[in-house]
């Protein structure tokens, strides 16, 4: 899906509200745990559970693989779980963390298509 609005910001548009601002055009509200906007309509019974699906396509439009690309998400996902190593994230950037963990984990894939090599090293890195 393509957004096009004739300003700066995408989806979120934020506007003036009496003294503050708030952003229209949000659609998430994710965690419940000190989540000030879960607190805010929790009661209010608008909140949906929304599975984490995505879909890759190559650049001629072709869709990426479902198993593939199930493994990819679930690579992605695990990036931001602690592992539990402290040592290893001294001196380097969240980033620099993120896509060292993306990298060790596809290089565990073990892909022999030409094309699914290449997706898995643009999607992340």
């Amino acid at each position: 899906m393509f957004v096009y609005e004739n300003r700066i910001g995408g989806r979120i548009n934020s506007i003036e509200f009496g003294d503050a601002y708030v952003d229209m055009g949000a659609e998430w509200c994710h965690g419940q745990e000190d989540n000030v906007v879960y607190s805010l309509i929790k009661d209010y019974n608008i909140l949906r559970h929304t599975d984490n699906e995505f879909a890759s396509f190559y650049s001629n439009g072709e869709q990426v693989d479902d198993t593939l690309n199930q493994q990819l998400f679930e690579i992605i996902e695990n990036i931001y779980v602690p592992d539990g190593n402290k040592n290893q994230r001294e001196g380097i950037t969240l980033g620099e963390y993120c896509v060292n963990r993306y990298r060790a984990a596809i290089n565990n894939l073990h892909l022999t298509d030409r094309r699914d090599q290449s997706i898995v090293l643009i999607i992340y890195t």
